[in-house]
């Protein structure tokens, strides 16, 4: 109890309002249960301290902190540039004529493993760019081959010409210059056209005929080609052979294709002449296809021709009266051997592989098929100017729905205003661009993007041989037959009839309303035909939308100008508007005008 009255007295220090300072507790200042003073509690803490501090001290030393442990990262080895380079040109060599598709596609997938890993550590020496260059090029990832081989420049190596102007020439005109609409065909580049230069004046003997043959076809004379192929010394270099047999096939191909156009417009008593050339100049091409073949079993140029070939007979047989569709089943089987052998060498998706399958298809009459192939690039990179214009003009051939409607047309616009951020200088974009325009009805502009177009359109204007011919003609005029022209392009498209019907009714009020600045320059003869035709086309829109008084109204009006070519029979025989050829208006109609 004396303790806890000590520990309670102690605690019990307040301030005496009549003293001068704090009472003390019982026993005095230095008494049990007494305060201490504030410098002895000081000393006691700051010896604490000491003492504290001193044993840190002592157990640190005692027992110092393990180390931490590093982590051994191995640093990459050195690479042997040029014992890798050495290899390289071995394994190609070695590759090129490897029969089994597996070792071809593995060793040229390792190769460039390795090459990638010696440009990461060399990225300033051309010698592995050079290399890798090479095997991209067999690998048919042709502008991957061309960026190396621009970078390797500085070696000013004639074999990197070679290099660089196989890699164009298989990219611009064995790919997409097969295209079978000639306007998405891009023009051949100007560096193509030096570098086969620079060969043709090789004192190599088969490099300089590797140039002179691929000039003449980069300047489409493929006859001047095909006396170049003939006149070639029989024996050649086994490294080359197989590209030089890729631009001689080639050649022979196209000297076919120009026989049979000429062909389609010959008098009766030559025709049989031409065929029987075009066929021998088409069993040449083929045959330089097997014998390249049997020099590199897995070139992608030469399996290209190889599928393309196909495409070839059946466009023929066509041609000749034969029906395309038995012609297609005919040669269906070849044509998917070739196209899945094809398919099969590039070692992996790329732009260029599925770009040489889309223009395969296309030219097979897939439109979807090849649509897909592109829709699977355009997710891995942004596409090159020509095959995103490939890849829109398909877009509009086979919309998702079937139709081709405002909304789908105005996504394609926007998947375009991508490569139009700055003026592009392919010609096959504004074409593309004026069309997805003219099919939600913006005809006006369409026709500025097709004078942009002409602008930039390299070679004779308009071109030649294609659909699209007389609505690029027409551009320069006046503007209702540019609006003419486009109303007849999209019949080709699965535009809907009401934009159609729109666009008609437009050019009829261009052609005989009061306001005469859109038709001003079209000789009257030619306003009257354009005015009957247009209600010709009226009438079978009209029909589409089984709208009976409109098809009869406009029928009425082209009939009332009764032109020498649009009469009762071409309503009468029309498909779509004969369903009411029994019907009373329509025979009163008919009568009529009879």
């Amino acid at each position: 109890m004396q303790v806890g009255s000590a520990v309670r007295t102690n605690l019990d220090v307040r301030t005496d309002p009549d003293g001068p300072g704090p009472r003390q507790g019982r026993g005095g200042p230095y008494g049990y249960g007494k305060s201490l003073p504030r410098y002895v509690w000081a000393l006691a803490v700051g010896a604490a301290a000491v003492l504290l501090s001193v044993g840190f001290a002592a157990a640190w030393l005692a027992f110092p902190p393990t180390a931490k442990p590093k982590l051994n990262v191995p640093l990459p080895l050195a690479i042997d540039v040029n014992r890798l380079v050495a290899r390289s040109r071995t394994e190609l060599v070695s590759l090129a004529a490897a029969v089994d598709l597996r070792t071809y596609r593995e060793g040229l997938a390792d190769l460039l493993e390795d090459l990638n890993a010696a440009i990461k550590q060399h990225p300033d020496d051309p010698e592995p760019r050079l290399a890798r260059g090479k095997s991209l090029r067999r690998a048919g990832e042709y502008l991957a081959a061309i960026a190396d081989l621009d970078k390797a420049a500085a070696l000013d190596d004639l074999e990197l010409v070679l290099e660089r102007a196989l890699a164009r020439y298989q990219w611009e005109n064995l790919y997409l210059g097969s295209l079978s609409e000639p306007t998405l065909r891009p023009m051949p580049s100007a560096s193509l056209a030096r570098d086969l230069s620079r060969l043709a004046a090789s004192n190599d003997p088969e490099w300089r005929t590797i140039g002179q043959i691929g000039t003449a076809l980069y300047r489409g004379k493929p006859a001047e080609a095909v006396k170049l192929a003939l006149a070639r010394p029989e024996q050649s270099n086994d490294k080359l052979r197989a590209d030089l047999l890729v631009l001689e096939a080639d050649a022979f191909g196209r000297a076919a294709q120009a026989v049979h156009q000429e062909l389609q417009t010959a008098p009766e008593p030559k025709k049989e002449g031409l065929r029987d050339h075009r066929d021998e100049l088409e069993a040449r091409a083929a045959q330089a296809v097997r014998r390249g073949l049997e020099a590199s079993p897995h070139h992608p140029g030469l399996l290209f021709l190889k599928a393309g070939g196909w495409n070839r007979r059946v466009a023929w047989e066509s041609a000749d009266g034969e029906d395309q569709d038995s012609s297609l089943r005919r040669h269906r089987s070849g044509f998917e051997a070739a196209y899945q052998r094809f398919r099969a060498t590039a070692p992996r998706i790329s732009i260029e592989s599925s770009t040489g399958k889309a223009v395969l298809l296309l030219n097979d009459g897939r439109q979807d098929a090849a649509l897909d192939q592109l829709t699977e690039a355009a997710a891995l990179r942004t596409l090159p100017p020509p095959v995103a214009a490939l890849h829109a003009w398909l877009q509009l051939q086979s919309p998702t729905d079937g139709e081709l409607s405002a909304a789908h047309a105005g996504a394609v616009l926007q998947h375009l205003s991508l490569a139009f951020e700055t003026p592009p200088e392919e010609f096959s974009l504004y074409l593309v661009h004026a069309l997805t325009q003219a099919a939600i009805g913006r005809w006006s502009e369409a026709r500025r993007d097709m004078l942009d177009g002409k602008r930039r359109y390299h070679g004779p204007w308009p071109p030649a041989d294609s659909i699209y011919t007389q609505w690029c003609g027409s551009v320069s005029g006046p503007p209702a037959k540019f609006l003419d022209a486009t109303i007849s392009i999209l019949w080709n498209l699965p535009t809907p009839a009401d934009v159609r019907i729109r666009l008609e009714d437009q050019l009829v009020k261009a052609l005989i309303g009061p306001d005469d600045t859109q038709r001003r320059g079209i000789p009257p003869a030619e306003i009257r035909t354009m005015t009957g035709w247009s209600h010709y086309r009226l009438a079978r829109f009209w029909a589409e939308r089984d709208d009976r008084a409109n098809v009869l109204k406009n029928a009425r009006l082209a009939l009332q100008l009764r032109l020498p070519n649009l009469s009762v029979d071409t309503f009468k025989d029309d498909p779509v508007i004969q369903a009411w050829n029994n019907e009373d208006d329509f025979v009163r109609l008919y009568a009529e005008f009879a």
